[in-house]
């Protein structure tokens, strides 16, 4: 599937409704959209033939290029709202500057302050005071009184963008502490929580305790969540909600939705709550796939289909948990997807085959995603110590279970699991390789297993009933 391909199949209606409107007098520009729209996999050769479109594949290719300009064309319409549009208005506010119509520049002026003052935007409202500060640079004291205020509302500013840097850049990742918690990864993130929480003392706004919450929940959810404060959890969680959905954020930081019913999901699995796990679930499913294919929400696709899949495991349902993985993962699908979290969805067909008995396979495809263990990180590792465990539970090659064991010791000690680890996994590895020549029966790996995932949370897809999932 090619770029413009791609973009066809992850139109909204109301975009295609949209789309159509704006095309559907340039024949071959809607025949091509029709074509693409029913053949995604259609390759250029077949494409310019049925188009009846002789004038050589450059042209196709100019063609398809001015179709996608078009498409952004009216995303960017649809996506207009509030923000956007204030934005755009004071991008032209120097024009009022500069004429003669001065009772209509500080009007809009005074207007647009009280504006970008509710929707917390600082890098416009600098530009507001700074049209305040040319209005009125040969009047001593107003001018000197915008210049200090400018210098105020570019600190918050500042402020703001090193939010946005740390939760982005070190925060938001540490929703991988679900899968599988490291100690040294989690203290790390706390730290730039912490720091979170400083400027979000100074702000004071909404766009803080949006930060703030978020950071602090996906922490708590992920790795140190504690039932006895589960009514606090909630409210808080509640408290992102209404932070988010009933204020400007909704526009500023679009469709976080998404991530915040993932938070509410991961509360309701931990707390036991199945009945309102499942239907957040639901809610989760139809908004996922809307947005499937771009990498901004790849974190909370993954999330899906991972926690859906441990319902199923915990349930015993392993066909359903296959055919789960089958029909949401493709092949085509992990080639768009970054190449960190590659290894993530690689791993799910991995335990697709596992539950399959297609050892093999398993192994084939964990193998094929190591070339990509060099993008892994502390808080990514997981899944890097996760194919490894399962490779050596795919195997009956005592040579290469010795191999494995020795890449599970490098990999726990460049990522810091070490000392927690350090000697737990001895006594199933020596199981396994006394399974393999004989001396001792599945039951002990069985038992092995089970410690191991209640004490590391390891193996937490892979199950110890010998009748569904066991030793190759």
């Amino acid at each position: 599937m090619d770029y413009l391909s791609s973009a066809i199949q992850n139109l909204s209606v109301k975009e295609k409704t949209l789309l159509v409107q704006k095309i559907n007098t340039q024949k071959i520009k809607y025949q091509l959209f029709m074509e693409m729209s029913k053949h995604p996999e259609i390759d250029n050769k077949e494409l310019a033939n049925n188009l009846n479109y002789n004038d050589g594949l450059n042209n196709l290719y100019t063609l398809k290029n001015r179709l996608l300009d078009d498409i952004i064309s009216v995303k960017i319409e649809l996506s207009k709202n509030e923000v956007v549009k204030v934005k755009e208005k004071i991008q032209n506010l120097r024009l009022l500057v500069y004429s003669k119509d001065r009772y209509s520049l500080i009007r809009e002026l005074r207007k647009l302050e009280k504006i970008c003052i509710s929707l917390e935007l600082f890098n416009e409202l600098k530009e507001v005071y700074f049209c305040f500060f040319l209005t009125y640079r040969h009047d001593n004291k107003k001018s000197a009184m915008y210049l200090k205020i400018l210098k105020t509302v570019e600190e918050k500013q500042n402020l703001t963008n090193k939010l946005e840097e740390i939760f982005y850049s070190t925060v938001l990742d540490c929703q991988d502490l679900f899968y599988l918690p490291n100690k040294n990864a989690s203290e790390k993130v706390a730290e730039q929580i912490r720091k979170i929480k400083e400027i979000h003392m100074l702000l004071n706004n909404k766009t803080s305790a949006f930060f703030y919450l978020s950071g602090e929940l996906t922490l708590k959810l992920s790795v140190s969540f504690n039932p006895l404060y589960k009514d606090e959890t909630y409210k808080e969680l509640q408290q992102l909600f209404k932070t988010y959905n009933h204020s400007f954020l909704i526009y500023k930081y679009p469709n976080c939705d998404v991530a915040i019913q993932c938070l509410y999901s991961r509360y309701y699995y931990l707390t036991g709550e199945h009945d309102k796990f499942h239907l957040v679930h639901k809610g989760i499913f139809e908004k996922v796939l809307k947005v499937k294919g771009y990498q901004m929400f790849d974190c909370s696709f993954f999330y899906f289909i991972y926690v859906t899949v441990l319902d199923y495991t915990n349930n015993g349902n392993y066909d359903k948990a296959s055919l789960f993985i089958e029909e949401m993962i493709s092949d085509e699908y992990t080639s768009l997807v970054s190449a960190r979290l590659r290894n993530h969805y690689l791993y799910l067909l991995a335990i697709k085959e596992f539950y399959n008995r297609n050892y093999e396979k398993s192994s084939s495809i964990l193998l094929r995603s190591r070339i990509m263990f060099n993008n892994l990180n502390n808080l990514s590792s997981w899944v890097g110590i996760e194919n490894v465990l399962l490779n050596i539970l795919n195997t009956n090659d005592i040579k290469l279970i010795e191999s494995e064991i020795g890449l599970f010791k490098r990999l726990t000690r460049k990522f810091h699991y070490e000392k927690e680890y350090q000697g737990h996994f001895n006594g199933l590895f020596r199981s396994i390789k006394q399974y393999e020549s004989g001396q001792r029966n599945f039951d002990e790996i069985a038992r092995q297993i089970t410690l191991l995932k209640e004490q590391f949370n390891v193996f937490r897809l892979i199950s110890t009933d010998n009748d569904q999932v066991q030793i190759n």
